[in-house]
């Protein structure tokens, strides 16, 4: 057993159970990661279900461009640039949601093959129900290639809109206060992004 066995959803349960530390907390893991009841086994056996994979640090995991999950096939679209407004939009809905609901947050960038547009000619709910299927291995990959990609673009982005403004026709000293103003923009509120990043500590 280890990091790459453990989905999403087991991941999730695995946080529930170690955050109410008590007698049964060793048992209620081997539950979980192995679909047992140990507490009904004799000590022998139990001693058989190793759980010292999760010492280590998750593992990164190579992205796929597809991943097959409950039967249905997905396309992952992790490049921030190819995402529409109706996902950004709605990544930063379910961002505010407390408890934050992470297989919506990944929802988001998973689209059944065969659809062409996100949220349309699906039903959303299924997907965040698949991803949960997902191996944390990847879901930790993904949220630290989402990092990156971010931390370069908001390098680049205020270059972009300079660029834009320079390309524009209006007055001199109009385009000059519009530039110092994108200089002087702070950075996106990465907050809830990070809130994201949470799940691969």
């Amino acid at each position: 057993m280890n990091w790459s066995n453990i989905t999403l959803k087991k991941y999730l349960q695995i946080q529930d159970i170690l955050s109410v530390e008590d007698d049964y907390t060793l048992f209620n893991l081997i539950d979980v990661i192995y679909d047992v009841d140990s507490q009904s086994l004799p000590l022998s056996e139990v001693k058989k279900y190793d759980i010292s994979f999760m010492g280590n640090q998750i593992p990164k995991a190579k992205l796929k461009d597809t991943y097959t999950l409950n039967g249905t096939t997905y396309k992952s679209n992790l490049d921030l640039t190819k995402v529409t407004a109706a996902q950004f939009i709605d990544y930063q809905n379910y961002v505010k949601e407390q408890p934050l609901c992470y297989e919506k947050l990944l929802s988001v960038f998973f689209i059944p093959k065969g659809c062409e547009k996100y949220n349309t000619g699906y039903d959303i709910s299924k997907v965040q129900q698949d991803v949960l299927e997902l191996p944390i291995d990847v879901v930790h990959t993904i949220s630290f290639f989402f990092s990156n990609q971010l931390h370069l673009f908001l390098l680049l982005f205020p270059f972009y809109l300079i660029q834009q403004v320079e390309k524009m026709e209006m007055p001199t000293e109009k385009k000059q206060m519009l530039i110092k103003s994108i200089k002087e923009m702070d950075s996106l509120n990465l907050e809830s992004f990070h809130t994201f990043l949470n799940i691969a500590k």
